[in-house]
């Protein structure tokens, strides 16, 4: 399983790959967010840095 790591200026992202989770690293905001694709639309969760999971699908 792999999973895409990449820089988003805006957290409106076209998925075009078949992984579960996308990791978007906001470098403006320093925040995280674990982007689920869910029937071709993508839902941002908010998570702690410390708290950084993957759950392997």
């Amino acid at each position: 399983m792999k999973i895409g790591v990449f820089t988003a200026l805006k957290f409106q992202v076209r998925v075009t790959v078949h992984f579960p989770q996308i990791i978007i690293n906001n470098t403006l905001a320093n925040t995280k967010y674990v982007a689920k694709v869910d029937n071709g639309m993508v839902t941002g969760e908010k998570i702690e840095q410390n708290k950084l999971e993957f759950s392997k699908q």
